[in-house]
């Protein structure tokens, strides 16, 4: 206050000139006497006496409204001040979460890199399965024309009555497979064509828990056995699954039951046991059901293709071995597996008579015969002919080997009404036949003795009323001993 003249002098020269100098001069000399510096020291002045000051200054348009007074006035025992602290602290966290958010956004990328290399991969793998099931259908039409190829080289032989007998029943053993295979592969190609891109753009749709119950449920169809029900099976499966699963079903609002039944049993979701329940639980579960439902539907069409193939290859491979015999086996005598010969002609008789007939096996000799492979199916289909048409194609039929010296004795024992006995001794005469005209013209039993006789062998009849049996003596390699079946 002692340089009142200077403060006046700044004051009008840096506020408002309202006032004159010598209305400031006088405030001054007032404002000493209520200041009064010489008694009252500045630091510890009262907080609302400059609060006030404050106030006139700012009324006097000196100072702004509402002067902050911090640092102005002294405190001896200050606050501490944690705004520097409170800065550092949100500054910290602000950086965090910034690099958590990049994180983040990098782990997101990442996880779309990787699902979309597994929806490619996966992609690939059903291509290359589509691939592999064109190539079966080549390996077919090729089986397929060997198969025909074979047939033709054997119009003139012996066979060719055997071919007749069993055509009906061969094609429909073909064409079953075949047909199996045209239609499901039709319906994994409308699988790639229409439904492919529709399940990737919703498994991108889908959450990351979602994608990853989607994966959960077709990992399974890579570890079971897909079947296919259909009918009184899927009538009474569906019956079963619903008394297994009545908690879950009541909880279901969106679907009705019939539908969930369907889709459960579809997608194999069933299968999952208490991992379904983790299913259900996501908004998007009967999505996820019918997606799987799909990827069900390919698996299944592979596996029915495979087994389709499977029995096709079967077939063809049967009468392959029926009737294509190595030339050596058409010139000189060999050790013959007779027991393998045997089963390829039930083979082909099993398809003719569609399992109307029970063909029973007991092979307690394995050795081999001496003989002509062509010569042996010649005596085999004759026998097994005449066995069929005593029980009329309905029944059953018993085939038995053992051991009798040097000899391998093949049985053939039919179920039909036997052979009267004024007869017995005629039935192995050529020409001689008890069968309805047309129906035979009774050579067959005769080449059976004169083809075991060039052999070596022999053949002899025993019957009563009820039962027919013929035993066939074939010369065995006594260099392969006999095993039991």
């Amino acid at each position: 206050m002692k340089n009142k003249s200077e403060i006046v002098d700044l004051i009008f020269q840096k506020y408002s000139n309202d006032i004159t100098k010598e209305q400031l001069l006088f405030e001054a000399d007032e404002m000493e006497s209520l200041i009064q510096p010489n008694l009252v020291e500045i630091g510890y002045m009262y907080e609302g006496r400059w609060k006030h000051i404050s106030d006139v200054y700012a009324d006097f348009g000196m100072l702004p409204k509402n002067l902050n007074l911090n640092g102005f006035l002294y405190y001896p025992n200050p606050k501490p001040d944690y705004g520097l602290l409170v800065s550092i602290f949100v500054s910290v966290f602000g950086f965090l979460l910034i690099v958590w958010v990049l994180q983040r956004y990098r782990w997101n990328v990442q996880y779309s890199e990787n699902l979309r290399r597994e929806v490619l991969h996966r992609t690939d793998e059903l291509k290359v399965s589509n691939d592999n099931l064109h190539s079966t259908n080549k390996i077919l039409e090729l089986k397929l024309s060997e198969l025909r190829e074979a047939q033709s080289k054997l119009l003139t032989s012996e066979k060719l009555a055997t071919i007749g007998n069993v055509t009906a029943g061969m094609a429909h053993e073909l064409n079953n497979p075949l047909g199996a295979i045209v239609s499901t592969n039709s319906g994994i190609t409308d699988f790639f064509h229409k439904e492919l891109n529709s399940i990737i753009h919703q498994l991108v749709l889908f959450s990351k828990e979602d994608r990853e119950r989607f994966f959960l449920l077709i990992k399974r169809y890579t570890n079971i056995q897909i079947d296919l029900l259909i009918g009184k099976k899927e009538r009474e499966f569906k019956k079963d699954l619903k008394m297994k699963m009545v908690s879950i079903l009541n909880k279901q609002e969106d679907l009705i039951e019939e539908d969930f039944l369907d889709l459960l049993i579809d997608s194999l979701a069933y299968t999952l046991e208490e991992k379904l329940n983790w299913i259900l639980e996501s908004s998007n579960a009967a999505k996820i059901l019918e997606l799987g439902s799909k990827i069900a539907n390919v698996y299944r069409s592979n596996s029915i293709i495979s087994l389709a193939s499977e029995k096709s290859t079967q077939v063809v491979k049967t009468l392959k071995n029926y009737l294509l015999t190595d030339d050596a086996s058409h010139k000189e005598e060999r050790n013959i597996d007779i027991i393998q010969g045997i089963e390829t002609i039930l083979s082909l008789y099993e398809y003719q008579t569609n399992n109307r007939v029970r063909f029973i096996k007991e092979f307690r000799s394995h050795r081999k015969g001496k003989g002509n492979q062509d010569l042996f199916q010649l005596v085999w289909v004759n026998l097994l002919n005449n066995a069929l048409y005593a029980i009329r194609n309905e029944g059953t039929i018993e085939i038995e080997s053992k051991d009798d010296g040097p000899w391998m004795v093949v049985s053939f024992i039919d179920g039909g009404m036997g052979i009267p006995d004024e007869i017995k001794d005629r039935i192995f005469d050529p020409f001689f036949t008890t069968k309805k005209e047309g129906e035979g013209l009774g050579l067959g039993l005769g080449i059976c003795r004169k083809v075991m006789e060039k052999i070596g062998g022999h053949i002899q009849c025993e019957s009563r009323a009820g039962q027919t049996r013929f035993d066939v003596y074939v010369p065995a390699d006594e260099g392969s001993p006999s095993t039991g079946s």
